[in-house]
């Protein structure tokens, strides 16, 4: 008898106990294509030192967020390609970006393309 009053009181304390803690709560916003965002498929992203998300996409090029709206860059902007499968920052914060055809380097204002001529 003794043993199940200590259980029963350890049970107790511990309902006290966990009916304080709270849970964290998170709060999630979901970006498409209404938004801005120019292909539904995001296959990399990153986050640039100055805060922004870049999101390779498949078809739609690279975009950068800046947590209000997207800015896009494709073939037409001078992109290798629109399909993008890796994403990376270096120290220079130049961003390099997989494509399906090559390589392209974008240091903020164009684009400097590497493909099989400069041996990838």
């Amino acid at each position: 008898m003794r043993h199940l009053i200590v259980i029963l009181t350890s049970f107790c304390l511990s309902l006290i106990a966990t009916n304080h803690i709270k849970a964290q709560q998170y709060s999630f916003k979901n970006y498409s294509l209404e938004e801005g965002l120019p292909q539904s498929e995001v296959f990399s992203l990153i986050q640039d030192k100055k805060g922004n998300l870049w999101m390779g996409t498949n078809g739609g090029g690279v975009s950068r967020f800046n947590g209000k709206e997207f800015f896009s860059y494709n073939k037409t902007d001078g992109l290798a390609d629109n399909n993008i499968r890796a994403l990376l920052q270096d120290s220079k914060n130049n961003l390099w970006i997989g494509t399906s055809v090559g390589i392209s380097n974008f240091n903020g204002v164009s684009f400097r393309n590497y493909d099989q001529n400069d041996s990838l």
